[in-house]
């Protein structure tokens, strides 16, 4: 039987329009997540999911592996959070963000299965 591990995998306030790994699906294992992202000042966000580690995309993340981007978040209490749920990653698969500010707040919660 898999063996499956409950965590928070990551969390990440980056710097103002710089691309930050958030996540990394470690090696002989795959993951289920959820991506949270937070701020209350409101800020336009990316969130891509990038095969293998990025092997096959160049380090500026191609815009066909984006979840979103450039989406808005609001200031008020709703329109400043947003969620990403049941996101399926194979090993070395990476999750990585962007916002257009640096007080965005990312999370990225979920289960690893070892086989």
């Amino acid at each position: 039987m898999p063996k499956r591990i409950y965590e928070i995998l990551g969390q990440e306030a980056p710097l103002a329009a710089t691309e930050t790994v958030l996540y990394t699906v470690p090696s002989k294992r795959t993951a289920i997540v959820k991506v949270t992202c937070f701020d209350s000042n409101g800020a336009d966000i990316k969130v891509a999911i990038v095969p293998d580690g990025g092997k096959s995309v160049p380090p500026a993340t191609a815009s066909e592996n984006y979840l979103v981007d450039g989406f808005p978040l609001g200031t008020t209490y709703i329109e400043s959070y947003k969620e990403f749920k049941g996101i399926t990653m194979n090993e070395f698969d990476e999750i990585r963000v962007e916002s257009d500010k640096a007080t965005t707040k990312f999370h990225v919660y979920g289960v690893e299965i070892e086989p």
